[in-house]
């Protein structure tokens, strides 16, 4: 465990007098953009100065903001960070939660501002003008409109009213998370191994002969055409077809 003393001392030695934050999970294509410390890579554990950018090509960063906001970039994201409540979606997308005992987080975007209220789970995409998705709490985009609660989704600009639903970049965002930490319990290496030690094909497959000479044919006339045809007829690839 780092003290706090160490941390410090990390800090101003690498010229952060003030860290907002800390880098806790890089993987991939993760680099700085109008960084002070350039000289330090955003690794994991690396620490987050007052208007540090970070920039995510192919590959995905997690970063803590303040003691209580969680941010995670996917892939093709760029983010500016501001203070401890603060950050700047330049491109990409984010999902940002934030604990109860969090500030309200001000996140920019184009020229338009979120207030983040505590104890709330958002994802926001900077294509298409903008689009919010909150999954809990709830967001202020403005004064002059209403607030997203959970379930809704929105524009960024208030352009268009909050509609319903929406989860389609929730549910992106909790792909990706899985795909990017893996298989960490081992399950898909255990059930490969597994397959690999199956005995595959010990029984002989019924050739269209055989389930042809398995079916006493009735005379012509009593269903024996269908009955063929059943027979020889290719195994179907899924079972809903035997429904």
């Amino acid at each position: 465990m780092v003290s706090l003393a160490s941390w410090m001392l990390v800090a101003i030695l690498i010229g952060c007098a003030e860290p907002v934050g800390v880098i806790r999970v890089s993987r991939g294509e993760v680099s700085w953009f109008e960084a002070s410390q350039a000289s330090v890579p955003p690794s994991s554990g690396a620490l987050l100065c007052e208007t540090n950018g970070v920039a995510v090509g192919v590959g995905w960063a997690e970063l803590l903001v303040g003691k209580h906001g969680r941010i995670r970039l996917s892939s093709q994201t760029e983010l500016q960070v501001s203070g401890i409540d603060r950050i700047r979606l330049l491109r990409g997308r984010v999902w940002l939660e934030t604990g109860l005992r969090a500030p309200v987080y001000s996140v920019l975007m184009k020229d338009y501002s979120m207030m983040i209220h505590p104890g709330s789970s958002v994802v926001i995409e900077h294509a298409h003008g903008g689009i919010i998705t909150v999954v809990r709490g709830e967001v202020q985009l403005s004064s002059e409109h209403p607030r997203i609660k959970a379930g809704q989704t929105g524009l960024v600009d208030g352009s268009e009213p909050v509609k319903r639903g929406g989860y389609e970049l929730y549910a992106l965002v909790r792909r990706e998370t899985r795909a990017g930490l893996g298989d960490i319990a081992g399950w898909k290496a255990f059930l490969l191994n597994g397959i690999n030690d199956l005995d595959i094909g010990t029984r002989p497959h019924l050739t269209n002969e055989s389930l042809v000479e398995a079916h006493s044919i009735p005379p012509a006339g009593e269903g024996a055409d269908r009955m063929v045809e059943e027979a020889l007829r290719p195994p179907p690839i899924r079972l809903q077809e035997n429904k």
